[in-house]
């Protein structure tokens, strides 16, 4: 589809029938057939310590965050750990070795998820940006989402970006975080869309 019209002596890679071909760049895995981003995670399988656990969390980074509420749980599940004080390569305790089984289990659901990257169509009737920021005692942060109208007034939804901020260990109230949000993030949620 977005190859088609480029001739093949200037095609870079060529991608056979299959449509699952894909090339990884700066951490994503982008299919040119399909013009999508998708996800791979494997996690390790080892025994559970602050280091693999680390690890793991560290191979869940990506442009535009389209993945932040996997990762914002990761990262709140690491910083109570963290408090813990346990040594890199001890085995985490029961509790929370039950609470990253069943988190590193969910991050398999990721390889079903596909983000398109062309979020547009040619009959744009209207275009609207909608965001929303929301904050918790475990995190706060904002999504945006472009929504388009067609001529046929058919409607679509597309997530642009999103940003979150786990909140630090300082006892910080529900309000102060939404306004420490605002003066901290929202220039660099807006910025790249500008």
């Amino acid at each position: 589809m977005l190859l088609e019209n480029v001739p093949l002596e200037d095609q870079g890679y060529q991608f056979g029938d299959s449509g699952k071909d894909t090339v990884k760049a700066l951490g994503l895995r982008w299919n040119p057939k399909e013009d999508c981003f998708n996800f791979t995670i494997a996690p390790s399988a080892s025994v559970p310590t602050k280091r693999t656990v680390l690890a793991d969390i560290a191979k869940l980074f990506y442009p535009l965050v389209f993945l932040g509420p996997v990762i914002f749980k990761a990262k709140v599940f690491l910083q109570k750990f963290w408090l813990q004080k346990t040594e890199w390569d001890q085995e985490l305790p029961h509790q929370e070795k039950i609470k990253w089984e069943t988190l590193r289990y969910c991050l398999n659901d990721l390889t079903n998820v596909r983000i398109h990257r062309y979020i547009l169509t040619d009959s744009i009737k209207l275009l609207e940006l909608h965001s929303f920021s929301n904050s918790s005692n475990d995190a706060f942060g904002a999504v945006v989402y472009l929504r388009c109208v067609m001529i046929s007034n058919h409607v679509k939804v597309s997530l642009l970006c999103s940003k979150f901020k786990v909140t630090p260990l300082k006892s910080v109230t529900i309000l102060r975080l939404e306004l420490n949000f605002f003066q901290s993030l929202s220039p660099k949620l807006c910025h790249p869309l500008i």
